[in-house]
């Protein structure tokens, strides 16, 4: 990345914070001092969109090859299991959509047209927003995004060119997490890129603001093609919902469910089965893996106290 040309900050500056000032501050500044303002708009989105697409993918990829019987109880199509084969032909597509994602930044950072520059100096010369702003703005991109989103993604589906676009992304019925990109130029642009990037553009978002969505909204559309109902994550009826998606290639086409709700395109009572299908089994494996805690808890428990006791004494208060 090209260092930024500034060598005098003032005290107070966004590039120069009081000692005082929010760590948050501080972080930012080490950033702005160092980089210029394409490297840290542009650049810093295609590093944290790498670092987290690559990151929580293959995570998710790794715990259900390398523990299959424990991710098996997680699936939602339990049934469908990705092949090799599937994950060599969705890595050889998302690199090379990666690597045009690449080459369109490293052109526009030697070209450093003018109005875009100026733009982007205006935007990250301003001090990080608060901890409060930064959440709403989290909540106002989120719902643009599934507006947005929405209406591509339904366009997507129209038979005049679903063929040719959004098929590729339909391949996998049963997706995984790095599926979340396995789709055609094109419907990355129009799917991925455009609608997460609207609601930062309209509220001219701060650049740690829109880190934030950038990596939050990533995590999200992962976990969502994951087909993994992982305890830990509070949004599983979003995964499930994406999953019905894919398994049926009609309905459930946003994000959070409001466009789908206010447009009735759920996917009715098919759906609904469908989700409580899944939520039945989890229930029956929480319900297991508790069981299996106690059994496990109370076993230890009586073999610490058998063995801590005389023997008269535990023979006396087992009589």
């Amino acid at each position: 990345m090209v260092k930024s040309n500034s060598q005098h900050h003032p005290v107070g500056t966004p590039s120069n914070p009081h000692p005082d000032a929010r760590y948050i501050d501080h972080w930012y500044a080490y950033f702005l001092r160092k980089y210029n303002s394409i490297d840290l708009t542009l650049g810093g989105a295609l590093v944290i969109h790498t670092a987290t697409y690559w990151g929580v993918g293959l995570s998710l990829l790794c715990f259900e090859k390398v523990l299959p019987s424990i991710a098996l109880r997680y699936k939602t199509q339990p049934r469908k299991i990705v092949r090799w084969t599937e994950i060599l032909k969705l890595l050889k597509r998302v690199v090379f959509n990666q690597v045009l994602l690449l080459m369109s930044f490293l052109a526009v950072s030697k070209l450093r047209p003018k109005f875009l520059i100026d733009d982007l100096d205006k935007k990250v010369n301003r001090t990080p927003p608060s901890y409060l702003r930064i959440a709403a703005d989290y909540v106002f991109n989120l719902g643009v995004f599934e507006i947005v989103f929405y209406c591509f993604h339904r366009a997507l589906h129209d038979l005049r060119w679903y063929k040719y676009v959004h098929k590729i992304h339909h391949e996998f019925k049963a997706p995984i997490g790095l599926a979340a990109e396995y789709a055609h130029i094109v419907e990355l642009i129009l799917s991925n890129i455009v609608p997460g990037a609207i609601g930062p553009a309209l509220t001219n978002a701060h650049p740690v603001s829109t880190w934030v969505w950038l990596f939050g909204s990533l995590v999200q559309t992962l976990f969502h093609h994951s087909g993994l109902m992982l305890p830990f994550y509070p949004l599983n009826q979003w995964t499930i919902d994406h999953d019905f998606h894919h398994a049926s290639f009609q309905n459930q086409f946003g994000v959070v469910g409001m466009m789908d709700t206010a447009l009735k395109t759920t996917g009715g009572e098919p759906y609904n089965q469908f989700s409580n299908d899944i939520w039945q089994r989890m229930t029956t494996v929480a319900s297991v893996a508790r069981s299996a805690v106690v059994r496990s808890a109370t076993a230890a428990i009586l073999r610490r106290s058998s063995s801590s006791m005389p023997s008269q004494l535990f023979q006396t208060v087992v009589r």
